[in-house]
């Protein structure tokens, strides 16, 4: 078979289009999944940074997350809970809620809820 050299061009161009875009999409999942897990660890600490956990988190949910959409606001509602922040967090989980699709992982998200919504009853109880 022979190849025309401007078809030839077209399709080294072709190639190496796809070879950057698959070493950037690479590098970016691994990012991704150190930074995640990181992230994951971090938020697990009682005395760990809270607040910059929420705002990664937050930026997760900006980027796209497209198999489980909800997880970014799930994680950014349950760190700014912990975080001593239960008007963010409620709007975080209630968001995470509309998003997910699978009965087992709503629980969870029913269940930290319930424990934000605890928290701000307790809180609005004190002020009043």
């Amino acid at each position: 078979m022979i190849v025309k050299p401007a078809a030839h061009k077209r399709i080294v161009a072709l190639l190496v289009a796809l070879s950057i875009i698959g070493v950037l999409f690479l590098m970016r999942m691994v990012f991704v999944l150190g930074v995640s897990s990181y992230m994951n660890a971090e938020a697990k600490k009682e005395d760990g940074n809270h607040e910059v956990v929420s705002t990664y988190y937050m930026i997760q949910a900006m980027t796209g997350d497209f198999m489980e959409p909800y997880i970014a606001y799930y994680n950014a509602g349950t760190s700014a809970a912990k975080a001593n922040q239960p008007e963010l967090a409620e709007q975080m989980l209630t968001t995470s809620l509309a998003k997910v699709d699978y009965a087992y992982n709503e629980c969870y998200i029913r269940n930290n809820l319930a424990r934000v919504q605890e928290q701000l009853g307790d809180y609005y109880m004190i002020s009043d």
